[in-house]
């Protein structure tokens, strides 16, 4: 999570790859991990001192990129701690490849090959239909890290809806008093103004568009937290497409009869 975390982060254009693989050494069965991105690079001179606790490619990543450089210390500590390896080739302005090989205990020869009937039956039944079947819409979505960005509102426009994306619950709460919105996906753990907040800012001003809660924290009592602060849903991160996309009909469904009933209303009167 940390290696590919780093690979989006600093990577601007191009791509980010992620390649598994199973090998052997010396009869002992590893997994192998390779993630390949285009972003910044590293300088040879500094490709060795990164993996020491602290250490930044330079002063100027850390205000940009933020972190505080332990994150590939405390992995390779991990790693080397699993009986595993973890290695880096980069080029400065080209890109960079971690490897990370793990021992894993499973010989890939005892395992069934995963071909495309079983792939088949594997995947959520119906789910690609109901994809095909877009829905149209205006969701607003508040969330600070970048790669759930990316990720949350990719799903939704695959769905066909038009996407917003803020970083705080402030941004969400200024946003919504200027445009429009269907529906508003709030992360809850946000700076300046929190998920929570940001809920009853918007109860208060008298806004009634759904909001559905998105939270990495999923033990007990946390959906009744969301729900009692004003959400109407409540999803877990890692985000489940299926979960989402079901959230977002059930939710516009609703807006659109609850339209249907006030038009209604209004003309009988």
């Amino acid at each position: 999570v940390n290696l590919i975390g780093n690979a989006v982060k600093f990577t601007e254009q191009g791509h980010v790859h992620l390649k598994v693989t199973a090998e052997n050494k010396d009869n002992v069965p590893f997994v192998r991990f390779e993630i390949e991105d285009t972003g910044i690079g590293i300088p040879k001179e500094k490709q060795e001192a990164i993996f020491s606790s602290f250490t930044q490619v330079d002063a100027s990543n850390a205000r940009k990129y933020g972190g505080a450089g332990l994150g590939l210390a405390i992995t390779k500590q991990l790693v080397e701690l699993l009986g595993g390896e973890l290695s880096l080739t980069s080029t400065e302005g080209v890109g960079s490849v971690f490897t990370l090989t793990l021992p894993v205990g499973i010989s890939d020869a005892s395992q069934p090959l995963l071909d495309t009937e079983m792939q088949e039956t594997r995947s959520v039944p119906g789910l690609a239909e109901e994809m095909a079947d877009k829905v149209s819409g205006k969701v607003l979505v508040a969330e600070d890290d970048n790669s759930c960005q990316i990720l949350t509102k990719k799903m939704l426009e695959q769905m066909g809806l038009d996407v917003t994306v803020v970083q705080n619950g402030q941004e969400a709460v200024d946003i919504v008093n200027k445009e429009p919105f269907d529906l508003i996906f709030m992360d809850m753990q946000m700076p300046v103004v929190d998920g929570y907040q940001a809920v009853q800012m918007l109860q208060k001003q008298g806004i009634t568009i759904p909001m559905v809660a998105l939270t990495a924290h999923a033990m007990a009592g946390d959906e009744e937290r969301c729900l009692e602060a004003g959400c109407n849903h409540y999803i877990s991160k890692p985000i489940n497409q299926e979960k989402l996309l079901r959230t977002v009909k059930e939710v516009l469904a609703t807006q659109e009869n609850n339209y249907k009933s006030y038009g209604s209303a209004e003309k009988s009167s």
